[in-house]
């Protein structure tokens, strides 16, 4: 038995005579463990035990004053539930009611007095195997969670670098700046924040809003790259972008994708009930595509396009703001108004950059 491997374990003796903690003491250092700390009074043991961690007590279970069931049910409430303490209750009863007492009480294991030195030892050492062992799979549980951590972390770094350069592919075919989807990205998290959403809501808008377009990959090139007006063939063409987009990003398991799919679906429904392609009203959109839908109205408005000339700013939010109640929620144009003054505020230069103003989110 090589009981030096576990020759630096905190192992704490209590027994309220001295002869049997002297007797203990002396076994243990001559099989190579350092000195054992010794107590014979219990409440004495107690208080230590408030701030020390040893590998294994030994513990008299028959003492006066504070025994060792009650010393067993103090260290209980002091340690967590998943701590495994070696405890060797040691007894003058030699019964199997005193040996299911002091198991049920918290003791890993039982010795008769008198003590044999070897049968004590041969226990300890089982003890203080189980104790280490126990240690070790913690630590390698620990170094597995870390790298569970990070692994996750890295995923989900990955996958929103998918996201992004998925929103760049349709983005690109009409956007030669390749900056659409950030800025109505940003644009829409300062509404939803404008709108009192809870935080993970706003993160959750502003990594799905730039896929609000992605069923544009389906579109041919002579439609979405049109110049001029679309005729009623062509318009129909167009709008089936929206389900191509749900289409596409259906059956997600995650929080996000689910937030895309609904924003490509309904970034084009109106608040009265006349957009598509559902034909969807007020609350039944759901609030990140009504969110969207006032974002992405405003940059196409203010940025040129294919098909139209940019407008001014002051044009694009008295164009919104006709639409307000008919096109778009209410409230959704409203904290536009609110976002777009306070962005004056911080840069009376602006115009469709929410660049200074977004660097609040996330």
């Amino acid at each position: 038995m090589d009981s030096l491997s576990h020759a630096d374990a905190e192992i704490m003796i209590v027994d309220d005579e001295p002869s049997v903690v002297r007797f203990l003491t002396r076994a243990l250092k001559s099989a190579g463990y350092k000195d054992p700390k010794g107590f014979t009074d219990p409440l004495e043991a107690s208080v230590y035990l408030d701030s020390a961690d040893p590998d294994l007590i030994t513990l008299d279970m028959c003492m006066p004053g504070l025994d060792g069931y009650g010393l067993l049910k103090a260290l209980g409430a002091k340690r967590s539930p998943d701590t495994f303490l070696p405890v060797l209750a040691i007894s003058a009863l030699d019964d199997f009611e005193a040996r299911e007492k002091a198991i049920k009480a918290g003791a890993k294991d039982f010795l008769v007095k008198p003590i044999s030195v070897d049968e004590f030892l041969l226990h300890v050492y089982s003890l203080l195997d189980t104790r280490f062992l126990e240690r070790r799979l913690k630590e390698t549980r620990h170094v597995l969670e870390g790298l569970v951590r990070e692994r996750t972390s890295e995923l989900g770094r990955a996958n929103l670098e998918t996201i992004e350069r998925l929103a760049r592919v349709a983005e690109l075919r009409d956007d030669a700046t390749g900056k659409h989807t950030h800025r109505v990205a940003r644009l829409s998290a300062l509404l939803a924040q404008e709108l009192h959403l809870p935080p993970e809501e706003v993160d959750l808008i502003l990594r799905a809003a730039p896929l609000h377009d992605v069923g544009k990959v389906a579109i041919e090139d002579e439609v979405l790259l049109k110049k001029g007006a679309f005729s009623a063939e062509e318009r129909g063409v167009m709008r089936e972008h929206a389900l191509r987009g749900a289409q596409l990003l259906g059956g997600g398991r995650s929080d996000l994708m689910k937030m895309a799919e609904q924003i490509a679906a309904a970034h084009h429904e109106r608040w009265d009930g006349h957009g598509y392609p559902c034909g969807l009203s007020g609350d039944e959109i759901p609030i990140a595509a009504r969110i969207v839908a006032v974002a992405d109205a405003y940059d196409a408005l203010t940025n040129v396009r294919p098909y139209k000339e940019a407008w001014s700013v002051a044009e694009a939010m008295a164009d919104i703001e006709l639409e307000r109640g008919a096109q778009f929620d209410p409230q959704v144009v409203d904290a536009l108004g609110r976002v777009h003054q306070a962005h004056l505020c911080t840069d009376p230069r602006s115009s469709t950059d929410w660049g200074a103003t977004a660097g609040r989110i996330g």
